[in-house]
């Protein structure tokens, strides 16, 4: 196959071309390694991934198309962690960090479509679902159409490259390359790297194994509870508690500090000695003395220990002038909603210990007028 490049329009008409192409491959399935590396580290963080998808359903335009993603992720400090995302059908699901989500546009359309289009919907926009050849066909048809675009399609024998850059208002966005089987143009390799030459810059690189088209599964949920048995039975969202949490890795956060910073936990990392959180609202209990707990906990633990304070109020201008200051080692988080809803609390104040390693030890649903020992005897057993 010869694609000719010597023109700007010819290359746009090819790669229109290869993209409807890719768009419409049928059921697929591959071992994908997915790296970022950030300037900062010498190691990158590393995803093994199955994915498998397939076209969507006609007139199904919530997703670019039906797949079952399974990942692994591998963080340079050792740790791993497990999930998945799936979509078929107006149905989408996700799992890590111990929580199941699933949406159903039958219920409720709006996560689909959150700005009137699915690009940014939660089956559009999950976790690698642009390196699905379904989307990156309509990624690299849409490219043609758009000026801030450049991009050159080199064709050989035994493999098909589009090399270009994405810039903005004169400034480079990303640098890219995607390596293609010319036969069938399912994506070999992707090499992107996002804000070059920039503190933020990232690079990610993408090498996928053979693809087939055998074991290809419709993901659906029947399909998926047979996969995940242990997942649907104990952390679909209308059964996940807190009391599940113990055990399970803290999940993640990036919230914002009362004193303006901001404060973020990979999920999956460790945090290096133990650490209490402690969800409050400002309307319920005494928040205050939940804040004198943990600015004690820090002077008095015998060990090193981190205390954080997560509000579920948004206002937190409003959380610094009616509280006390945090002490050392104490952080206070503001618009924890969210996380609270992750971690399965329903009622504050609780408290969760997790371990140096980031796993949740135990928790303590209200508050007493033992509530700093106990957290203390807590803290204890957890390192």
């Amino acid at each position: 196959m010869f694609i000719t490049c010597a023109t700007l329009a010819a290359r746009q008409t090819d790669l229109a071309g290869i993209g409807r192409q890719l768009s419409q491959t049928g059921c697929g399935r591959a071992a994908v390694s997915y790296e970022i590396l950030m300037p900062s580290s010498d190691t990158p963080v590393r995803y093994d991934i199955d994915l498998m998808s397939m076209p969507a359903a006609p007139g199904d335009t919530l997703a670019p198309c039906d797949y079952l993603i399974d990942w692994t992720l591998h963080t340079p400090a050792g740790t791993t962690s497990e999930g998945f995302s799936a979509y078929t059908g107006g149905n989408h699901f996700r799992y890590r960090d111990g929580r199941l989500q699933e949406y159903h546009a039958a219920d409720d359309s709006a996560p689909f479509l959150p700005d009137g289009t699915a690009r940014r919907g939660v089956a559009s926009a999950a976790q690698f679902v642009d390196i699905t050849p379904q989307a990156l066909g309509r990624q690299l048809a849409a490219m043609t159409d758009d000026d801030n675009f450049t991009f050159d399609v080199d064709v050989h024998h035994d493999v098909v490259t589009v090399s270009g850059k994405e810039s903005t208002q004169g400034y480079d966005f990303r640098e890219f390359t995607y390596r293609l089987d010319p036969a069938t143009f399912l994506p070999r390799e992707i090499e992107i790297d996002y804000n070059p030459g920039a503190p933020s810059e990232q690079v990610v690189t993408v090498r996928y194994g053979a693809w087939s088209a055998d074991s290809c599964l419709k993901p659906d949920e029947s399909c998926l509870t047979a996969r995940y048995p242990e997942v649907f039975s104990r952390y679909r969202t209308d059964s996940f508690t807190l009391e599940n949490l113990p055990g399970r890795r803290m999940p993640g956060w990036a919230l914002p500090t009362i004193d303006g910073g901001r404060s973020v936990h990979t999920a999956g990392e460790p945090f290096g000695h133990p650490v209490v959180v402690v969800f409050v609202n400002s309307e319920v209990g005494d928040p205050a003395a939940d804040i004198a707990d943990m600015n004690a906990l820090a002077e008095r633990s015998s060990v090193t220990v981190g205390a954080c304070v997560v509000f579920t109020d948004k206002d937190r201008r409003r959380i610094a002038e009616m509280l006390p200051a945090p002490g050392p080692g104490v952080e206070v988080m503001a618009n924890g909603a969210s996380l609270a809803r992750d971690c399965g609390v329903a009622l504050t104040p609780s408290t969760i210990i997790c371990n140096a390693d980031g796993v949740v030890t135990d928790i303590i649903v209200g508050r007493n007028k033992n509530h700093l020992s106990d957290v203390l005897q807590k803290v204890i057993i957890a390192k």
